[in-house]
């Protein structure tokens, strides 16, 4: 029996979304570790196509021999081919293009962001996904964190420090997901049963 790979987004800004050349030069070394990070725990790393967080991140998941999914908002490649393992290319635009690659994920990563990041939060809260902001990154994730974004309360949006600490986080909501599909599995099962009179 093959088992599924878990499949992780990476949300965040390209390399103009950095309000600062300082901001950036501590931002990209950690989008890289997080890369080889997401490689070694097996996960499969997915990006919209973009530079910035995303290519980092993709650059650091090849270098520890990854799976990288680039989902390109357009019909053309926007970031070098070697960081690439499977492209997709949407043709759909950047909206439709956040959707596919979020329904696709089973856990939202968000780092420093601008307003593409924060519709991804948004579209990945709708969801119910779970998303977790790297504090210091800057942008919409750090503003989000710790929060939910309205009333409703989906999915907080959790909080770490760290790329080690994100995997961490990762384990334990991928972890909670699990557990919760088991037990809605057993209720799903107890009700069928008790609709045949068994």
């Amino acid at each position: 029996m093959m088992i599924r790979r878990i499949c992780i987004a990476v949300i965040g800004g390209d390399i103009d979304s950095f309000e600062t050349r300082d901001e950036m030069m501590t931002v990209l070394p950690l989008c890289y570790e997080l890369g080889q990070l997401l490689a070694e725990n097996n996960y499969i790393t997915l990006t919209g196509g973009d530079d910035g967080v995303g290519a980092k991140v993709m650059e650091g998941a090849i270098s520890k021999n990854g799976i990288t999914i680039s989902f390109y908002p357009n019909l053309d490649q926007t970031i070098e081919s070697s960081l690439v393992s499977i492209p997709i290319y949407t043709g759909m635009g950047y909206g439709m293009r956040d959707i596919l690659m979020l329904r696709s994920a089973d856990v939202v990563i968000a780092i420093g962001g601008g307003a593409g990041t924060l519709n991804e939060i948004a579209n990945a809260y709708n969801m119910r996904k779970p998303i977790v902001a790297l504090k210091g990154s800057g942008g919409w994730s750090e503003k989000l964190a710790n929060t939910y974004l309205d009333k409703r309360k989906k999915v907080k949006i959790e909080s770490v420090d760290s790329p080690t600490m994100i995997i961490q986080k990762v384990k334990e909501l991928i972890l909670r997901k699990k557990r919760v599909d088991e037990l809605s599995k057993i209720v799903r099962d107890k009700d069928w049963a008790k609709s045949r009179g068994i």
